[in-house]
């Protein structure tokens, strides 16, 4: 018989609990107080000063609330977060001035909160004659903690579950070893191109090849002055027509040695008279009476369609960078 009877209660007791939770006693979700709120930054930020108030962090809670009225200045429920939150933060003055900015919204609502303004108004240690107006609008039948009550509900209806997503794992990034003459400028041919020749390079300019001087011994490492006529600047100041050119015979890259058979040969290695050469100069400063090539040789480029339209190509990438 006892044990039917307790049966029965437990039976009865799980009935009770699952008629009490209803379904709106659930988690809301952030989209859900999105939908309500018609706005996802006051969904958070009222969901931040519910937080804060729960946990009782009421200068947070002030700031928050003070954020709200900047979203919807409308919404009499704010500036009473931001009273309660203020009066229960010791800041007196706070309160006060949350309430009279309500009142100067909805004025009809000054009879409403009578009571808390009054309380409000002597923390802040107002003048009496302020407090005693006040104190007029105090209805004998005016509830207790009416704005807190007001606020208790804002809490519970500006809360939602935070949905905690797991951070991707980022793949640790792989290093590429590379060796430094790879990257150093003057000991690799990587450095053998177009774009950097363009920014290594003072001045480039089209120059018609006149001549060289024959005066002295040509050697590998002991090249000729070439002369030159400039006939178009692509890049940099213009500066003297005539130019004279360090004519080196390799490409100045540091390590490499001479060809075994190498010699001069002057059909083989010196360009026709008057034909045309693309000449890139790191600087417009003559040594020894010559002006030097980006990479030495390669920084003398035959004079073509494909060539020159590379060189317009780079210029019209880097324009407005550079002065031309």
């Amino acid at each position: 018989m006892k044990r039917t009877r307790f049966l029965c209660w437990t039976l009865s007791l799980v009935a009770s609990m699952a008629f009490c939770a209803q379904p709106g006693d659930a988690a809301a979700t952030k989209a859900e107080k999105t939908e309500q709120w018609g706005s996802e930054t006051i969904a958070v930020r009222a969901n931040l000063a519910a937080q804060a108030m729960k946990d009782k962090k009421y200068q947070s809670a002030i700031s928050h609330f003070r954020a709200l009225i900047g979203l919807d200045r409308n919404n009499e429920d704010f500036y009473l977060g931001l009273y309660v939150a203020s009066d229960k933060g010791n800041q007196p003055g706070q309160a006060v001035m949350a309430l009279e900015e309500l009142f100067d919204k909805k004025p009809d609502l000054k009879a409403t909160y009578a009571k808390e303004f009054v309380d409000a108004l002597k923390k802040a240690n107002r003048e009496a004659p302020e407090v005693k107006a006040a104190e007029k609008l105090v209805k004998g039948d005016s509830p207790d903690n009416l704005a807190e009550k007001k606020v208790d509900e804002l809490v519970e209806k500006s809360l939602y579950e935070e949905i905690y997503v797991e951070p991707k794992k980022l793949e640790p990034v792989k290093r590429v070893e590379l060796d430094p003459d790879d990257v150093h400028l003057e000991k690799t041919r990587k450095a053998l191109t177009y774009e950097t020749a363009f920014a290594q390079s003072e001045n480039i300019v089209v120059a018609e090849f006149i001549g060289y001087d024959k005066n002295k011994p040509i050697t590998y490492y002991t090249p000729p002055k070439a002369h030159y006529k400039i006939t178009e600047y692509l890049k940099g100041a213009p500066f003297n027509k005539s130019l004279p050119i360090k004519y080196e015979f390799h490409d100045k890259i540091v390590g490499e040695e001479k060809p075994a058979d190498w010699k001069f040969d002057e059909v083989a290695l010196m360009p026709k008279k008057g034909s045309k050469w693309i000449m890139f100069i790191p600087t417009a400063v003559p040594l020894d009476g010559m002006l030097e090539t980006f990479h030495g040789k390669y920084g003398r480029q035959e004079f073509n369609e494909a060539n020159y339209d590379e060189i317009q190509r780079i210029i019209q990438e880097h324009r407005g960078a550079t002065k031309f």
